[in-house]
């Protein structure tokens, strides 16, 4: 187990801290304390053996996860990157079949962050033990995990590989927690045989009369930005016109938020690689925006995932 605030003994060593688990497994009662040798004879030597190698195990370890420096210092001494190593290492020491997570990188600054992070799927890597791993950073979840289970109070909402996550969310919550920035979602109407949206008139097929949608997903990435009064390339098949209200810059990419111009209070986050924009767009600026219906997620009145197959342009 290792813990959110990694739960070292302050009074003791890194050595001894990651230590602890085999002296407790390997040693007895008696064994364990400090003057055992001295007190039962003959028993001291089978201990003097256990104790050389506990020491050459966490000598190893330590060694392995770049702490060797470390071994001496006491809890107190360390920054939150050492402490978060030396509680994995107290963890690997006892070489368990399954690692269980409780968010440990969450006491940790951004940076840092990234940098255990690697570190952590570096080692999942090396050794192929199981992680489980809780966490509320869909980003980490996204690159650590083979599987992920996006769970919400209490439930679980989807299992699947991250990539199943992102592109067949299973529902609205799934939608909008998976991605950064979020899936765009915009309410639709249902009106007898016809779905009246906000952007759009769709017709359904006979046997697909009775579902209701009620909300279109799109991703950030599936949105098409070009210059107000020129038509977007064919291929896209929704086209309306905005204005730009916030610009982000995140190094690669631009991030806009946009303005749509026919219905007011509804904004959408297009995201933009820096190659194709190399000058972000002023506030206020006019755009159209688009995408294709193929991109489209669609969810019924209870927010769960149903499939586009029905929709037909008219």
């Amino acid at each position: 187990m290792v813990f959110q605030n990694y739960a070292l003994y302050p009074h003791m060593t890194v050595a001894e801290n990651i230590a602890t688990p085999l002296l407790m497994s390997r040693l007895g009662l008696l064994q364990r304390q400090p003057f055992v040798g001295a007190l039962l004879g003959a028993f001291s030597t089978q201990r003097k053996n256990i104790l050389a190698q506990i020491q050459t195990e966490v000598t190893n370890l330590c060694a392995s996860l770049q702490i060797s420096n470390l071994v001496q210092r006491k809890p107190a001494q360390l920054s939150g990157g050492q402490r978060q190593r030396v509680a994995l290492a107290r963890a690997m020491v006892r070489h368990p079949d399954a690692f269980l997570m409780d968010e440990p990188l969450s006491n940790l600054d951004a940076k840092l962050r990234i940098q255990v992070r690697d570190e952590l799927a570096d080692l999942h890597q090396r050794i192929g033990s199981t992680f489980l791993y809780v966490t509320h950073d869909q980003t980490e979840a996204l690159t650590l995990s083979n599987r992920v289970a996006v769970m919400n109070q209490g439930q679980i909402l989807q299992i699947g590989t991250p990539s199943e996550l992102y592109e067949f969310p299973a529902n609205l919550t799934v939608a909008k927690f998976i991605g950064t920035p979020s899936m765009n979602i915009l309410p639709l109407e249902m009106e007898g045989a016809q779905v009246m949206g906000l952007f759009l008139t769709t017709r359904i097929k006979p046997d697909q009369s009775q579902l209701a949608f009620k909300h279109i997903g799109i991703r950030p990435e599936h949105l098409l930005m070009g210059s107000s009064g020129h038509a977007l390339p064919s291929e896209i098949d929704v086209q309306l016109e905005a204005t730009v209200h916030r610009t982000e810059h995140h190094g690669a990419e631009w991030i806009y938020i946009l303005k749509l111009t026919r219905w007011q209070g509804t904004l959408l986050t297009a995201r933009v690689s820096a190659q194709k924009m190399s000058k972000p767009l002023a506030s206020g600026t006019e755009v159209l925006v688009g995408w294709r219906l193929a991109d489209l997620h669609l969810f019924d009145q209870l927010g769960s995932r149903v499939s586009a197959s029905p929709l037909l342009i008219r």
